[in-house]
């Protein structure tokens, strides 16, 4: 019985694949729908590509992907991987361009769920080329075409902006990022995009690991630059002059040590008598 259910479980999740990949080929407008494979082996087709995970064959228009891999997805991976090998059917690479292909055939497809008229076409792009494609505006006149979408504005909403959803949604990005992503989410005239949203990211982690590095390099230098003091010896102990001739530091110390010896023995006269004992012994003894 459990096997049973099993079966049929995963018959559900290839008829959702198939059909999330028959959708996203209209929504992209591919000319011919791609061929579903389903294999329980090896692609007979690849040499060297992980079984587990889905691909494609852009001379044979196919799509493959492994039975296992399937059951171990839930819906919504199932979705976004039928969009994902659909999109590389355009673009081969993961690239902005692969990016906003994905993205927009997502929102168009969550825009057809959502949307009460049964008579929507399947197009990702539905308005007349003469009016501006910001969903807010549908001013007519002269467009200007945004090198990140590709898509066509008015002078107002011409320039891009990142597509932040809601101010919520970058309230754990650390500073200095955070205010200037604040500062994108709250700009007008501008449209949102997604193409230059993923290039804007990859330009604010790039520019935090350059300063990072460039801190890093000025610790470095300034912990080079900081050498232990040398030890000084004070200007006590340095040569000096005595009599217009230069004494030596040993000479003078020895010097020095004498002067005191004669000094403490001037003072401690019985030192002097005891010293004398002690020598007058000493000769006694060898002799």
């Amino acid at each position: 019985m459990v096997t049973k259910d099993l079966e049929e479980l995963t018959k559900m999740k290839e008829r959702e694949f198939r059909y999330h990949v028959l959708k996203a080929s209209k929504i992209l407008k591919l000319r011919k729908p791609p061929t579903i494979k389903i294999w329980d082996g090896l692609c007979p087709y690849s040499r060297g590509i992980n079984i587990e995970k889905a691909h494609i064959h852009t001379d044979k228009n196919l799509i493959c992907i492994s039975r296992a891999r399937i059951k171990a997805m839930n819906s919504d991976e199932i979705r976004d991987t039928a969009y994902h090998e659909v999109a590389h059917m355009i673009q081969g690479d993961h690239s902005t361009k692969f990016q906003t292909i994905t993205d927009e055939a997502k929102l168009t497809s969550w825009m057809l769920l959502h949307n009460s008229d049964s008579n929507v076409k399947l197009k990702p792009t539905q308005k007349p080329r003469n009016v501006c494609n910001y969903h807010l505006c549908n001013k007519r006149g002269k467009l200007y075409r945004c090198k990140y979408c590709e898509s066509y504005f008015c002078s107002k909403h011409r320039k891009p902006k990142m597509a932040i959803m809601n101010i919520e949604a970058i309230s754990g990005v650390k500073e200095p990022i955070k205010n200037i992503l604040e500062e994108e989410y709250r700009k007008e005239n501008a449209h949102p995009d997604f193409a230059y949203s993923i290039k804007r990211w990859e330009e604010l982690k790039m520019k935090e690991e350059e300063e990072l590095n460039n801190f890093t390099e000025f610790l470095n230098k300034l912990n080079k630059s900081q050498k232990t003091p040398e030890l000084k010896i004070p200007s006590f102990f340095s040569e000096r002059k005595f009599n217009n001739r230069n004494i030596p530091i040993k000479k003078f110390i020895f010097i020095f040590l004498i002067i005191l010896i004669i000094i403490y023995l001037y003072y401690n006269p019985r030192a002097l008598i005891e010293i004398k004992d002690k020598i007058s012994s000493l000769i006694t003894l060898k002799f």
